[in-house]
């Protein structure tokens, strides 16, 4: 997702406090911030991450920016066109507007490749190509709100204006996790008010100052709101040393064996993502292999300050990492200890390691998918059915660890990675 850098006057508004507030905010290190070149003491600004502010502030400030222009004297003019007609012209102005700036902030001559990308895919319900968005810029740009204006058929005639009680009644159908489509949507109202409803543009417009947190949460559902929107600090690694802080989890492979279950385990350098230790098991989850994969990271690499775990039953047992118990492992060794949001892939960088192992997989014979509907056809018949064409446990973990080896070896395009292998990173970066 990408970072959005606000002035501390908009940071104070969108969080309904005074600017001072917002400065002792970052003195306290509490908002992320960073300094530009301008105007200020020692010839720089400071500016606030809109996504290190509350969930609350960053909507008011989607809201704000979502909120249409008011109209100017020049669009009182265009008053006698008909609601279908106005409707239209303001489809017309805002995508146009949203081009421009667009194109003014956007360095490369692709712009209106990218916008028109960038709308198709967060803005469906808007109809337009390339060349009519190019067009309508020119035309804006030298005759104002007057070059958009379509002068065909002048005297067609809706007049009903989108009323409050249609808004709100088009939200109830739209906002829901059963996605129902714009075209659906406006049918159901039209039917509610026995046809007396604007044209389907002013629904599009109407649905375009909806914030995008709202339609993420209600239509997508929490998990994906979660992953998307839910405010993050982005880890600068560059200030993170090598074995400072390690990630856990576990990974089943989606490869068929001639054994029962298939469950890696595995630690994960944080600044350079390599791969420190890991055990490849026939066997459930359990703390166990959490302890012999730890033992096996730390007979290679040493001890780390800080590790990152989730949640899972396995992880809490009481004499591993527990810090509530005075004997157990992560008391013994000093070792701060740190837990991942709940069902939250971007909070564990360890997760993005294991889709790169898993694409190795997908080479296999006897590789499964991840789920059901992923399964190639090939492999249609039960488990117990192919056990003797498919290969031995022994066979997928040699497979298992020359994959991890290669991955660890791989040049690798992360932050604070930047080109290196993982492996070359851990060593380069080790304090």
């Amino acid at each position: 997702m990408a970072e959005h850098w606000i002035t501390t006057k908009e940071a104070a508004i969108c969080c309904e406090c005074k600017e001072n507030t917002i400065v002792q905010q970052v003195v306290r290190d509490q908002l992320k911030y960073k300094y530009v070149p301008g105007k200020g003491k020692n010839g720089q600004q400071l500016r606030i991450l809109l996504e290190s502010l509350s969930p609350e502030a960053q909507c008011r400030y989607a809201e704000k920016r979502r909120k249409p222009a008011p109209r100017t004297a020049e669009e009182m003019l265009l008053d006698k066109l008909s609601q279908d007609k106005r409707d239209r012209l303001d489809e017309k102005l805002l995508i146009t507007q949203e081009y421009i700036k667009f194109r003014d902030g956007y360095p490369r001559k692709d712009h209106l490749k990218q916008f028109v990308k960038y709308m198709k895919k967060n803005y469906p319900m808007f109809e337009f190509n390339s060349q009519q968005v190019a067009n309508w810029a020119k035309k804006y740009e030298e005759y104002g709100i007057g070059g958009l204006v379509d002068l065909r058929g002048r005297h067609s005639g809706m007049k009903t204006s989108l009323t409050k009680e249609m808004q709100e009644m088009f939200l109830r159908y739209y906002l829901t996790d059963k996605e129902p489509s714009i075209q659906q949507c406006y049918d159901a109202v039209k039917a509610n008010f026995n046809g007396e409803v604007p044209s389907l543009s002013s629904f599009k417009r109407f649905l375009y100052t909806v914030p995008d947190l709202t339609l993420a949460m209600y239509r997508k559902g929490n998990k994906y709101f979660e992953d998307n929107y839910l405010p993050s600090v982005p880890t600068d690694y560059d200030s993170v040393p090598s074995n400072y802080e390690w990630v856990a989890d576990h990974h089943v492979y989606d490869v068929i064996v001639n054994d029962k279950g298939k469950v890696g385990r595995a630690w994960l350098d944080r600044r350079s993502r390599y791969i420190l230790g890991y055990v490849i098991r026939m066997a459930d989850p359990n703390a166990d292999t959490v302890l012999d994969s730890f033992v096996e990271a730390v007979k290679r690499c040493g001890l780390p300050q800080k590790i990152q775990i989730d949640n899972g039953k396995d992880y809490a047992a009481h004499d591993l990492f527990n810090l509530d118990n005075d004997y157990s492992l992560a008391t013994e060794l000093n070792l701060k200890v740190r837990h991942s949001i709940p069902y939250n892939a971007k909070a564990k960088s360890i997760e993005r390691a294991f889709r790169s192992i898993e694409s190795f997989n997908k080479m296999l014979d006897s590789y499964c998918g991840d789920r059901p509907e992923h399964r190639a056809e090939s492999l249609g018949k039960t488990n117990d059915k192919i056990a003797d064409k498919v290969m031995t446990f022994e066979k997928f973990k040699e497979i298992a660890e020359n994959v991890i080896n290669i991955y660890n070896n791989t040049p690798h395009s992360g932050k604070g990675v930047n080109g290196r292998t993982p492996a070359q990173c851990y060593k380069e970066e080790f304090k």
